[in-house]
């Protein structure tokens, strides 16, 4: 839900500044988009650099924290 609609509909998603397709440089890694969205939610440095690790080994990537997205499969 979005502005008290369904977030899906067209005229709901132009009214907010995000787009929900947002690309990402194939050269960044999943702990720097990590580190970069956390920093725009307010989170401190410390606290982001010990929640990353916990968050990537949760989806089973946190031994490829530093390889390029461009090497992840899309599939």
């Amino acid at each position: 839900m979005l502005f008290g609609e369904p977030a899906g509909q067209a005229h709901v998603r132009t009214r907010s500044a995000t787009s929900p397709r947002t690309t990402v440089s194939p050269n960044i890694t999943p702990l720097q988009l990590l580190d970069f969205y956390g920093s725009l939610y307010g989170m401190n440095r410390d606290d982001r650099r010990r929640r990353i690790p916990e968050m990537l080994d949760q989806v089973g990537i946190k031994g490829r924290m530093h390889s390029k997205i461009r090497t992840f499969s899309k599939a």
